[in-house]
């Protein structure tokens, strides 16, 4: 039995661990379906996943955004549970159960890191779902163990571009030196599309992670070669809103260098967090493309 890591270090103060921790387990408490907590062991220590659905269906994995968890996961994994066995992994050194280990982002330190998860596991191969930072860790993945991602959906993708400097002029000072609810507010609306509404838990949890947690810096971008190394049937989606790189931009690099993108589009309405945004419109998009490809 592996043990739970202590990645209190990523935290300002243990009652901020504490706080955090305690929406974690609340989130999935509500979910309302039969889910598993599980830790593994990976050479950058425990990593920590939730596991729910049909123990007869395709494994499908889901890698969350930069800075945040799995639980960013459960408003969508109710939808998933009927058809597929659900993996939401915490990513190392974010704010989740994985161990607390940050290595470099410029080799292959991530994709190794999932490789080695995903063996632990009992994952041969899967389908996956990346958001933000999660399509960025497939693309380091898929360039360390090809044969493990059956094919890939990248939603609101990093690693296509770099961020613009106003969306980071606008963006870092609030994660760094204004850690109120206003500005978490304020965080919120700016990767959400104008007039979308609040989703509480995501607002909590801004509000958290500027209070107590330990940030770290962007992903870089991926190279060219990197891209061109995601071999697996992919679809690609950009919000319309995206507030820190222009979508058509990102989108236009996949179209030119992903080797087999199936599918690209610009989804209308929201902006970087589609995960919470149009959840609805955009899960039966991505159940129709995972239900055509077979592993």
């Amino acid at each position: 039995m592996v043990e739970p890591p202590d990645n209190s270090s990523l935290y300002r103060s243990p009652e901020g661990y504490q706080q955090v921790m305690a929406q974690y387990d609340a989130r999935f408490q509500a979910m309302g379906i039969p889910h598993d907590s599980r830790y593994v062991e990976t050479g950058q220590g425990p990593t920590h996943a939730v596991i729910c659905g049909d123990e007869a269906g395709k494994p499908l994995v889901l890698w969350h955004g930069q800075n945040a968890n799995a639980a960013t996961w459960a408003q969508w994994m109710p939808s998933l549970a009927p058809r597929y066995r659900v993996y939401a992994i915490d990513v190392i050194g974010g704010m989740g159960k994985s161990a607390a280990s940050r290595p470099s982002k410029k080799g292959t330190a991530y994709g190794e890191w999932a490789a080695e998860a995903l063996e632990a596991l009992g994952l041969d191969r899967a389908s996956m779902i990346g958001a933000s930072q999660g399509g960025w860790l497939i693309g380091k993945l898929a360039n360390v163990a090809p044969e493990r991602v059956g094919c890939a959906v990248l939603m609101s993708s990093a690693g296509f571009l770099s961020v613009s400097l106003l969306a980071a002029l606008r963006l870092v000072p609030k994660v760094l030196f204004k850690p109120t609810e206003q500005a978490a507010r304020e965080m919120l609306a700016a990767v959400s599309a104008p007039g979308v509404p609040e989703d509480p838990f995501f607002l909590e949890l801004f509000e958290l992670m500027m209070r107590h947690f330990r940030s770290e810096a962007l992903v870089p971008v991926l190279s060219d070669a990197e891209l061109r190394g995601l071999t697996a049937p992919t679809y690609l989606l950009m919000g319309q809103h995206e507030s820190s790189f222009d979508p058509y931009k990102a989108l236009a690099r996949g179209l030119a260098l992903l080797p087999k993108l199936i599918s690209a589009e610009i989804v209308p309405g929201v902006g970087h967090s589609m995960i919470h945004s149009e959840p609805g419109w955009v899960i039966d998009r991505v159940v129709r493309f995972l239900d055509s490809q077979t592993l």
